[in-house]
């Protein structure tokens, strides 16, 4: 480390920056700075920022301080190995000043005094690098463009925390280890750099980080950051910014900005860690999680921390996830919204929280496109061909569809975070069953409910009515549900499990498959084959979006003889 003396403006080099009384000098940048080849010459140097050097050390001297650091002219910045040494070092000289002066060339003393917020008003408060300058040392002290105090950290403190994020307790001098790593982010969120590369770099003495610098790197160096700060702690928060801000993009489990922290000033840290921990791996994010299904490949992961906010109860924190094989996943938004979720347990419909071990969570953007919002049931063949030659074969009087028809692709197209009945077929009076219905229960299993033909539904003359009862019993929870089971190759006949109403449910995964024997059409013994299953490649050129949620729906219509002949069907 190199100071200057305030009385001769001579270079002396030191080992241990706490064994000297030094001031350091805050500022930002102008274009005709003294740099380290011209302090040797100092006296003769007609630059412009030589009047900045003379003013500061004239503060420095009156206040018995013989030794200033000054960034533009104590490092050669022309030796990269120095310079390297320094940005790493930065924070702790800093912190270890007696005093720094912020001197801010576009505040004058007056309009502060009026209006102590004006102060943030200045550039200083934006840059990246005044961050740690404004944090690591005990004391500031603010000086306008005429170099007259304005004030310090400490009589500004809650003006500065107001407009910067930044908790009052962190410019008090608090450790800031007791802050999570979002709420640091945070308090970068909005500022900015001449090189893309220092809005990493002047994170460094935050986080307590040593990294090797690469000018050149751009974005890289603020997921290198990341990464090295995972290796160092168990804060999940680091994973809890949000894309859906200024347009940006999911960019793997790791943000590519510190501006997606700029909502994270709540986030708090969980108090027990996980037992396995996590780290960043070639696959990407290895962590064991907790998953709430949110849709058929969509989940919530629940990061180990909260999110407070005065005066309201801790909410739980989480990130979507969309699986792309058994044991990889890729962070994704959802709908129109971002890629974090914030609230209650309640809040999430699915009753079911599954636990995956060894995950892996791309670190990387991901090359596979976002998913779009539906998930359709196309038509192939006789699934759901809503052709009167179709409606004669199955005795088909109505259909009607909870989404919107697509008659080009033959497609059904809801929402994909859709829970309960998406489709309904009414039957001829000859069927003994009234309707058939299909959609998802609220852990996103494929569902049927079946409505057998009685007196009371005969008379309904309403179609309507009769949809919305059944689409309350959809969603009622408790429901007692036949769950089909595969026997010898074939699945086995469905028989009533009780007077007037059957439900079936499915798998997620495996689909739903069943036989209805119990269905009489004018005394011919016949049934109906169902079957419902995801389609998990999708080669039908005429489907644009491959990266929908595919589900076939299948009913033929078969007399048991015919069955039985077929059963490898």
């Amino acid at each position: 480390m190199r100071l200057i003396n305030s009385k001769t403006f001579q270079l002396k080099e030191i080992n241990d920056s706490r064994q000297v009384r030094y001031a350091a000098l805050s500022h930002r940048w102008t274009d005709d700075e003294v740099l380290f080849e011209d302090i040797s010459n100092f006296r003769d140097c007609m630059k412009r920022g030589t009047e900045k050097v003379r003013r500061f050390c004239h503060h420095a001297e009156k206040n018995g301080l013989n030794w200033v650091w000054i960034d533009t002219c104590c490092i050669n910045k022309y030796s990269s190995a120095e310079l390297s040494e320094a940005i790493n070092s930065m924070y702790t000289w800093y912190q270890d000043a007696h005093v720094c002066y912020a001197y801010l060339a576009d505040v004058d003393v007056s309009v502060v005094k009026a209006n102590p917020s004006f102060i943030l008003q200045s550039v200083w408060f934006t840059r990246s690098w005044t961050l740690q300058e404004l944090l690591a040392p005990k004391v500031v002290i603010f000086l306008d463009r005429s170099w007259n105090f304005i004030g310090t950290k400490e009589s500004l403190k809650h003006e500065i925390s107001r407009g910067t994020y930044i908790d009052v307790e962190a410019l008090e001098g608090r450790d800031l280890s007791n802050f999570s790593i979002s709420q640091r982010m945070c308090w970068a969120s909005t500022r900015s750099a001449t090189r893309v590369e220092d809005i990493a770099y002047s994170l460094l003495g935050l986080f307590d980080i040593s990294m090797p610098l690469l000018y050149g790197e751009g974005t890289r160096a603020f997921l290198r950051l990341q990464e090295e700060i995972a290796k160092h702690s168990a804060d999940e928060t680091i994973f809890s910014w949000d894309s859906d801000l200024g347009g940006s993009i999911a960019s793997g489990i790791l943000a590519s900005s510190p501006s997606l922290f700029r909502t994270c000033s709540g986030m708090r840290a969980g108090h027990q860690p996980r037992k396995t921990g996590f780290s960043i791996t070639n696959r990407g994010l290895s962590i064991e999680f907790d998953l709430i299904p949110l849709s058929y490949d969509t989940f919530v992961a629940l990061l180990n921390c909260v999110y407070t906010k005065a005066y309201e109860p801790d909410q739980l924190v989480g990130i979507y996830l969309r699986q792309v094989s058994d044991s990889q996943f890729d962070r994704v938004r959802w709908g129109s919204g971002g890629c974090r979720w914030i609230g209650a347990r309640s809040d999430i419909f699915s009753s079911q929280t599954i636990r995956m071990e060894n995950a892996y969570i791309s670190s990387r953007v991901s090359s596979r496109e976002p998913r779009t919002d539906m998930v359709r049931f196309p038509n192939k063949g006789l699934l759901l061909q809503d052709t009167p030659a179709y409606r004669s074969l199955m005795a088909i009087s109505r259909v009607s569809y909870r989404g919107s028809w697509n008659v080009d692709k033959g497609m059904i197209e809801v929402p994909i975070n859709h829970q309960g009945a998406l489709i309904t077929f009414y039957l001829a009076a000859t069927y003994v069953i009234e309707l058939l219905q299909f959609g998802f229960d609220q852990d996103f299993n494929p569902v049927c409910l079946i409505l057998e033909r009685t007196k009371e539904t005969s008379k309904s003359t309403n179609e309507g009515d009769l949809h919305d009862t059944l689409k309350d019993i959809f969603d009622y929870q408790k429901i007692g549900w036949i769950v089909p089971q595969a026997k010898d190759g074939r699945v086995v006949s469905l028989k009533r499990s009780r007077p007037g109403f059957w439900p079936i449910k499915g798998d997620r995964e495996q689909g739903l498959h069943c036989n209805l024997s119990y269905m009489v059409v004018k005394g011919v013994d016949r049934c109906i084959r169902l079957k419902m299953n995801k389609v998990k490649d999708v080669m039908d050129e005429s489907i644009d979006d491959k990266t929908s949620e595919i589900w076939n729906l299948e009913m033929i219509a078969l007399d048991r003889e015919a069955l039985f002949h077929h059963k490898g069907m």
